[in-house]
């Protein structure tokens, strides 16, 4: 977006995702669900292709091994949180998940490099 910059952009599209996430549990309805799925896999597709953009050109393919290896290891833990949470409360890995949404936005936007308006290598 060429108006808040690449930190901004991943910024907002976090903060939407987490948003989103915590509405995916606001109906049963299969329609509504399926919205805020296609809502939130959007706004998540934003922010996984803004991430190399965030990182200065001679750590982009570091910062992005990390993201994604990252990425990876919450994939494999997801289904025991899910397994082990999911007993008490089946709304509880949801709200964990907006949590950890709501929780990367703030440490975006406390993120210490800004490439608005600077070209990238």
């Amino acid at each position: 977006m060429k108006y808040i910059g690449r930190k901004g952009t991943i910024a907002s599209s976090t903060l939407i995702t987490g948003i989103l996430v915590f509405c995916f549990t606001i109906s049963s309805d299969p329609t509504f669900q399926l919205a805020f799925t296609c809502l939130e896999a959007f706004f998540q597709n934003i922010m996984k292709f803004s991430t190399p953009e965030v990182f200065p050109a001679p750590n982009r393919g570091t910062g992005t091994g990390i993201a994604s290896c990252l990425n990876r290891i919450a994939g494999l833990c997801a289904p025991i949180v899910a397994v082990n949470a999911g007993q008490a409360d089946p709304k509880a890995p949801i709200y964990a998940s907006g949590g950890l949404f709501l929780a990367a936005f703030v440490a975006m936007c406390l993120f210490p490099i800004e490439t608005k308006g600077k070209q990238s290598l």
